[in-house]
């Protein structure tokens, strides 16, 4: 039961002797938030005002979506991160790697990764080519880099894998270098 001074209006969850304003008597009210609407209890008209449910919900998705905003915006912010930090290892490795002396076609995939620092660490080949130039001068390239600039996030401590393609013939050899793109097992 809730009790209700007549003169003032105050509303006491218990029984009390006599209010603030002086009074000792009290009207006797039930727990029903209808009657204490009727007894002029304003906090809980705002509970049950429709405009302020929708008030809440509308705060409530407002906060939600700004928050998937963010969340999406750094994955893409981050991917793109990773793939600038990989293109620029890419044109690094192929500016350094030199053709001379291979004489045969091949193909191979070394992978590697960085850690937060930028020290280049788990250097192995994914794929070894037939030839053994091409496959010597790659693993002398990795060898060769023991650190590279300090890596975004999304690239920390995660394998990075490029691909090198030489073609040979009797007069010239054209070679490239790609990250890796295909299935890594």
């Amino acid at each position: 039961m809730i009790y209700k001074c007549p003169d003032c209006g105050k509303i006491y969850n218990y029984k009390p002797t006599y209010c603030e304003c002086g009074n000792e008597k009290f009207i006797c009210i039930s727990n029903n938030t209808k009657s204490l609407r009727k007894n002029g209890d304003k906090k809980s008209e705002k509970k049950d005002n429709p405009f302020f449910l929708l008030t809440f919900l509308l705060i409530l998705l407002v906060g939600i979506a700004c928050g998937l905003y963010k969340i999406l915006n750094y994955k893409v912010e981050n991917t793109e991160g990773k793939q600038a930090y990989i293109n620029k290892i890419q044109k690094i490795f192929f500016e350094k790697f030199d053709p001379q002396g291979i004489t045969k076609s091949g193909y191979c995939i070394i992978y590697f990764s960085v850690d937060e620092h930028g020290n280049i660490y788990n250097r192995k080949f994914l794929r070894k080519s037939d030839v053994f130039e091409l496959d010597s001068k790659v693993a002398k390239l990795m060898k060769n880099f023991s650190s590279f600039d300090v890596p975004p996030e999304s690239a920390v401590n995660k394998p990075l894998y490029f691909e090198f393609n030489c073609s040979a013939n009797d007069r010239e050899v054209g070679c490239y270098s790609k990250p890796y793109k295909g299935k890594t097992q």
